[in-house]
């Protein structure tokens, strides 16, 4: 059993080793504007799809089950009109149409969140983050210029995801 490492006790949630590398902590002061935009908009976009899907797929059982006829004989009695009838191919442009306003509004949104954010920085001095320091060294990675040029404006390092772009100043 001398192989095994062992874990140290619960501190901060996470078990390390005794030899790994200390927790680091980084304070976030800003955050790319343009990353959130893309990263947001991506996000209302999956979002505005599913309930499109989702929509179209509970009117077509409600179609099926007959709860579309129940629905609109119970409203023309309850209104005292004489029929009621539910256009769906009406609906559907009002789903997908107010969908995409959402999407434009949400996207919005979030960029403003962003924006605040920054402000709210200059003012608080930005957002601890604790790194836990796993690896044995930097990863070489093919650094964007916005990202080389957000390092050369006074940030001491760079937090990447990948594959989005989301590019984080953040000092220590």
């Amino acid at each position: 059993m001398a192989g095994r490492p062992q874990l140290l006790p619960y501190t901060d949630g996470v078990s390390r080793s005794p030899d790994s590398q200390p927790q680091q902590t980084w304070t976030v002061r800003r955050v790319s504007l343009q990353a959130v935009g893309r990263i947001s908009l991506l996000f209302a976009i999956c979002l505005w799809a599913v309930l499109v899907i989702a929509s179209v797929l509970l009117w077509q059982a409600a179609g099926v089950t007959g709860l579309l006829e129940n629905f609109e004989s119970f409203w023309a009695e309850a209104t005292g009109q004489e029929s009621v009838s539910l256009n769906g191919s009406v609906l559907l442009w009002v789903v997908i149409l107010g969908g995409l306003v959402l999407v434009a509004v949400i996207t919005l949104m979030h960029v403003m969140f962003a924006m605040l954010f920054n402000s709210i920085c200059d003012l608080t001095g930005g957002v601890p983050v604790g790194v836990d320091q796993t690896g044995s060294g930097p990863v070489p990675t093919d650094e964007p210029a916005t990202d080389r040029a957000m390092r050369h404006e006074g940030a001491d390092a760079i937090v990447q995801c990948p594959g989005v772009g989301l590019g984080v100043r953040a000092g220590p």
